[in-house]
């Protein structure tokens, strides 16, 4: 029940792919000798990859912005639910304020990891520093040899994980490493340290895209005797993995090896629970690479539909949570006194909304997950285009033409137009 909700699993199988979309052309690439045109490539999706980064939570961001200004936001902050209430920020005291505020936000989100409108946005400068991962290993390894690249990569997996890139650290007051998530901040709870999702990931994603191309991978996966128990096997294994909790593993007996592997065997001062996620989603793709079973499963309309709007629902989750959910769950609730004891003996008094009942909040999770893959999908039919075009333009601009007009990165020029890496004709 837990594995559904259990975030860092999926942002760090969301990294693995990522860096794997980004390597698998380069590679493939480099493999044929043709290392000039895998730079070209890679300098030119990572680029592309930032611009379809930015832009969707930018929007994303000004949406929440606006709702938080106009008080949509309101109920859910006088809600007795925690996590609604510390994430719904307060309308700023004036619009000249609010636009201000909204700068500031946005400068967060990317500096700091903290957007005060919209917290699941958390991973997004992690996703940035992971493209940009990607591109500088890749460069540093496109005129190498595949099994040679394949050394350097796992080199630097093992690097990544025994310098501990799966340990979190407040970034401030100079406080020693230890073993904490959360500090608090402005706006609620912030994430300081996220580099456990970084190095290992990408180098894992590389090694992935490697795999795709190794002529052993087909054989495996398609080999009858081995392309059914053994990756299922993996694949069971890795969500087991990816289950463990963030919070109070003794609560959960099952859990107790792992816990004790964990503290035994894992680097110095590690979070034993993101190192698991990270070992989970590991195995589950891995798991997946060398099963047909699985990837035929996987390939069904309804998962590939899910794939399609995973972005959109990410960025779309947190607004609509703190504002359709909330009004829906909280807004016909009458606000309860609730005493809150402090240290020192003090008491705090608030007027809180209470938690509906176990059916009644069910029931309105059923509607909500419906309305949410509704305004996703709509969003990644008719937002998302405008993103790509910009994007695109950018591209053009960028990578396309130099001063005197003619093709550079790869691009071949044509007399109607630009032709892409892609084969399409981009308009002069």
């Amino acid at each position: 029940m837990r594995l559904p909700v259990q975030g860092p699993s999926w942002v760090i199988m969301f990294v693995v792919l990522s860096a794997y979309a980004a390597a698998v052309k380069p590679v493939k690439l480099s493999r044929l000798g043709k290392a000039e045109e895998a730079l070209s490539s890679l300098a030119s999706s990572s680029f592309r990859r930032t611009g379809r980064l930015v832009l969707p939570s930018l929007a994303a961001t000004i949406l929440s912005w606006f709702l938080c200004q106009i008080g949509a936001y309101n109920i859910g902050k006088s809600s007795d639910a925690w996590w609604i209430s510390e994430t719904s920020r307060n309308p700023s005291r004036s619009w000249a304020a609010a636009f201000t505020d909204l700068i500031d936000g946005i400068i967060q989100t990317w500096a700091d990891g903290e957007n005060p409108y919209d917290q699941p946005q958390w991973t997004l400068p992690v996703l940035l520093k992971a493209s940009m991962f990607t591109y500088m290993l890749l460069l540093a390894t496109a005129q190498a040899q595949p099994s040679r690249r394949m050394l350097i990569v796992s080199g630097f997996y093992v690097y990544s994980w025994r310098c501990q890139d799966c340990k979190c650290c407040p970034a401030s007051l100079g406080e020693e490493r230890e073993n904490i998530k959360w500090t608090q901040g402005v706006c609620g709870w912030r994430t300081d340290t996220f580099s456990d999702l970084v190095g290992t990931n990408v180098a894992a994603g590389i090694l992935l895209a490697e795999l795709s191309q190794h002529p052993i991978t087909h054989r495996l996966s398609s080999h009858s005797s081995y392309g059914s128990i053994p990756p299922i096997l993996l694949f069971l294994s890795g969500l087991y993995c990816c289950s463990f909790p963030e919070h109070h593993p003794d609560w959960s007996p099952w859990f107790f090896p792992l816990y004790e592997f964990g503290a035994k065997h894992f680097p110095a001062g590690a979070e034993i629970s993101r190192n698991w996620n990270l070992v989970g989603a590991h195995l589950v793709i891995v798991g997946v690479v060398f099963s047909q079973h699985l990837m035929r499963a996987l390939s069904h309309p309804i998962f590939l539909f899910l794939g399609g709007i995973s972005f959109p629902l990410y960025l779309l989750q947190g607004p609509t949570i703190r504002s359709v959910l909330s009004w829906v769950l909280f807004g016909f609730a009458s606000p309860v006194t609730l005493e809150e004891a402090l240290e020192g003996g003090d008491v705090l008094i608030k007027s809180v909304r209470p938690i509906p009942s176990t059916w009644i909040v069910c029931v309105v999770l059923v509607f909500y997950f419906g309305f949410l893959f509704w305004v996703s999908n709509l969003w990644s039919t008719y937002v998302d285009p405008y993103f790509a075009w910009v994007t695109q333009q950018m591209e053009v601009y960028v990578f396309f033409r130099n001063r005197e007009g003619t093709s550079v990165a790869g691009h071949h020029k044509r007399e109607d137009g630009v032709m892409g890496l892609n084969g399409h004709v981009l308009p002069k």
